[in-house]
This record gives C-alpha cells, structure tokens and sequence, in this order.
C-alpha cells in the first residue's frame, strides 16, 4: 500500500457542525487521489450497536490462531475498558492516555495513522514498522498504560479487558472506511456536535 504519493486536504466546502435536530452518523471522506472531508449518513453504524450488544471482546488467541502479522501492515485496533467502565471520561486519564499512545508509538517504532479516545474504548490505526508481532505490541502497551494509569489515579488492578479486536487493513479502500469510523466516534456517539471540540483524537492527515 503506497501512501507515500497521496495527497490528503480538507474540502472546505464541508461543513463540520452537526444539525443539532438529530445526533446523525458522520463520516470522514478521505480520497488518496483527491480529498479529505465530512459527511453526513443518518444509518447507524452497526460495529457501534455491536460494541453496545457485546460487553467483551471475542477471544483473541481464538480469532489470531494461523495469523502472521507482517512489517509495514496496517491494522485498525479496538481496545475496551476492563467490564467497560467509562474510565476515560474523566479528561485527565483520556490526557494520559492520549499521551502515552504517542509514546509508545515513537519508542516501538510505530506509524499511528489515527486514534480516537472514548470514555469507555480507544480506537487506533497504525502501521507496524519494526516488530510484526501485534500481540506483544498489545500487551506491552496495556501494560505500560495500565501501570501510569493506576500510578496516576492511586488505584490498582486492570484496567483493560484481556482481549482486544484488530482488522487488518486490506488495501487503500479498506483504510479509508476505517479512518473514517475512528475519527466520527465522538460524533456519532453525541459526545460532541463539532469534532473540533473534542480534544482526545488525531489524525496525520488532519
């Protein structure tokens, strides 16, 4: 997948603010060869209403079995609070969040193509560089995360659920419609009305 050519910019045309009649789905446009822009979709997402239904994640081991990871592959990572708790609704532990997902992607050689942070998941689009094996990534970064958040916060225990979901991205189409889900999280979720005003998500391309 070459993205190295793409040329990504905001339409301007494109409003962001949402009609404050009716909490509507939004979608990010992204266009390798043309542009980047919102929409409007009044259809739910159904990966939402799945999260909404599922309260745990399938199991991972179970779901990877005969799966190689390999360098320079794209992957859309779902990652839940432990029995779903809202523990980054507070704005500190989103921050704190936020702040190592930066990190952690500088110091294992990481591209994160974007990430949202939601009060009870986080989604995250990366490419893997170095290390082709996702799971150990995973688990490192659940743990690092786990021990500043409970240093942070004077608590103890887990803090995310054991497993987690990942989709490997498929070709330019497939990262497009994952980019788009990650970014209109907030928006679909009625966190916020202007995707502006959300403070816990980035995007390279925005």
């Amino acid at each position: 997948m070459k993205l190295a050519h793409a040329m990504w910019v905001i339409r301007k045309s494109v409003a962001f603010n949402a009609p404050a009649s009716k909490t509507p789905t939004w979608e990010l446009n992204l266009n390798i060869r043309g542009g980047l822009g919102f929409c409007c979709r009044r259809e739910a997402c159904s990966r939402e209403k799945h999260f909404k239904r599922n309260k745990t994640m399938a199991n991972t081991h179970k779901r990877l079995k005969g799966r190689r990871p390999t360098i320079n592959a794209f992957y859309s990572i779902t990652l839940c609070c432990d029995f779903r708790k809202p523990l980054f609704a507070n704005y500190l532990n989103a921050r704190l969040i936020a702040r190592e997902l930066t990190v952690f992607s500088k110091s294992n050689s990481l591209n994160t193509i974007c990430f949202v942070i939601m009060p009870d998941h986080i989604h995250w689009l990366l490419q893997l560089n170095r290390n082709p094996k996702l799971s150990n990534l995973v688990r490192k970064f659940k743990n690092i995360t786990t021990y500043r958040f409970n240093k942070y916060n004077g608590t103890y225990g887990k803090i995310w659920q054991s497993n987690y979901y990942d989709h490997k991205i498929r070709d330019d189409e497939d990262l497009i419609a994952q980019a788009r889900y990650i970014v209109a999280n907030p928006l679909r979720a009625g966190l916020v009305n202007n995707i502006s005003k959300y403070p816990y998500w980035n995007c390279v391309y925005l």
